[in-house]
């Protein structure tokens, strides 16, 4: 799986302005008329306390500081993750590249720049590069390397278009493009052996199709980078399918699908259009999520999002068209909970 971003979390402060109340000097009185008590000076009316600058007029702590919407409208997101209660969506503007997080309680955003250091963490390409595959520079070859030992061997699959390793990293799937053919190749991680090819599908050119781990399971897709394709799970012991995504024409990219909890499993579709969960042990569909109701119908989504689990609940992270706009899904019946939509402040 792909390897962490690390961050460097940042505060970001927020100031707020109170306007200082003074009391109105009392109307002048005739000499002989007492002074007015301090009870009778009238206290401010409900008017003039929404007055901007007022304490009941503080900003949103959710809404966006100035600094943190710049940030959030010049990146490019490339990169989502969950950290403790906060999603983290990254991405490169011209220059260098800004993580923004959300905190998912309080719906407060901060902003922080990527240092060299941590550029270095970032996922390699193609995924699964930087978890014991190696390329040879010198010759056209992937190695995959053991970690109890240091032994390598090469593995002559054409090109690499994805490699992902189970859970324990006992077994590794190489998706390799070659002679016109997809297919992913497994390997015993330990002993380098390879175990099974399963074939995808045939391309007069490599595209994004891929083979990933789901649990005990195999999640084999293939599509188009631009969407469009299927998407269906297998059992890498015997090859055979246990159930298509969705609708059966469902092309799931690379890195849009997450463990919710045990064999359940969330797979976004490239279209951006709906999130279908399944138990990958069965094969059975326990909910869609409409992700146009969703978003109340105001925009269309796009395939650069990502799909998240916390604690039970399913994060949906939407790169376009409102940048890190978040939802909180009912894994139970795929109901929106909560939306955070980034709003600037007044």
């Amino acid at each position: 799986m792909k390897r962490l971003i690390a961050t460097l979390p940042t505060t970001l402060l927020m100031t707020t302005v109170l306007a200082a109340c003074g009391k109105k000097e009392p109307a002048p009185t005739p000499p002989t008329a007492p002074p007015p008590a301090a009870e009778d000076v009238a206290a401010p009316s409900a008017a003039d306390a929404s007055e901007p600058g007022a304490p009941d007029a503080a900003p949103d702590p959710a809404c966006l500081a100035q600094e943190t919407a710049r940030v959030l409208g010049s990146i490019d997101p490339d990169f989502a993750r969950l950290d403790g209660g906060k999603v983290v969506l990254c991405g490169a503007t011209r220059e260098t590249r800004h993580c923004v997080s959300l905190d998912l309680e309080s719906g407060q955003r901060t902003a922080s720049e990527l240092s060299e250091d941590d550029l270095a963490h970032l996922p390699a390409f193609p995924p699964g590069l930087d978890e014991g595959l190696v390329r040879d520079e010198a010759r056209p070859v992937l190695k995959l390397c053991s970690a109890e030992d240091a032994r390598c061997k090469d593995l002559h699959v054409g090109e690499v278009l994805a490699a992902h390793f189970d859970k324990d990293k006992r077994r590794v799937v190489v998706t390799s493009f070659d002679s016109g053919k997809l297919s992913a190749e497994l390997y015993d991680a330990a002993t380098l052996a390879a175990v099974k090819s399963l074939p995808i599908a045939e391309r007069a050119v490599p595209d994004c199709s891929y083979a990933a781990f789901v649990g005990q399971r195999l999640l084999l897709s293939s599509g188009a980078c631009t969407g469009g394709g299927k998407a269906w799970l297998v059992d890498p012991e015997s090859g055979e399918t246990v159930a298509a995504i969705g609708d059966g024409d469902v092309f799931v990219r690379d890195g849009q699908f997450t463990q919710v909890q045990g064999d359940l499993w969330a797979f976004r579709a490239a279209s951006g259009k709906a999130v279908y969960l399944h138990d990958v042990r069965s094969g059975a569909r326990v909910a869609t999520v409409d992700l146009d109701q969703a978003a109340d119908n105001t925009a269309s989504k796009d395939d650069a999002a990502f799909v998240l689990s916390a604690g039970g609940a399913l994060v949906l992270v939407e790169a376009r068209p409102l940048v890190g706009t978040v939802y909180t899904i009912d894994v139970k019946d795929g109901s929106v909970t909560r939306r955070h939509v980034p709003r600037p402040c007044p």
